[in-house]
């Protein structure tokens, strides 16, 4: 049976699609939250890893920077983020390469 000769047919659809925005908004919120926690925990080993005095340390705090980075950089692509969220993901992306660059020698 259509939508048209169901009662309420069409309130249904539009519940449904509206349902399906809300959860796509809630997936992309999510998505940028994920990105944004991953990008501050790799700033935070780098500056871990570059106030160490331990090398062993210094190392560790690399490789984990290093997966929290890999990690954000494997969701951007496919995000739709609102210009707000674009921007604090950029704005965290420039604060992080100089720290990158610094911690290159530790492979």
């Amino acid at each position: 049976m259509s939508p048209e000769r169901i009662p309420g047919g069409f309130d249904q659809i539009s519940e449904l699609q509206h349902r399906r925005e809300k959860l796509e908004q809630d997936h992309e919120h999510a998505k940028f939250q994920f990105i944004s926690t991953e990008l501050d925990m790799a700033i935070t080993f780098c500056e871990m890893a570059i106030t160490s005095d331990n090398r062993d340390k210094t190392e560790r705090n690399v490789g984990h920077a290093r997966r929290a980075y890999e990690a954000a950089q494997r969701f951007l692509p496919d995000a739709h983020l609102e210009p707000h969220m674009n921007q604090e993901i950029s704005d965290k992306l420039t604060r992080l390469e100089p720290l990158i660059k610094h911690l290159r020698q530790y492979k």
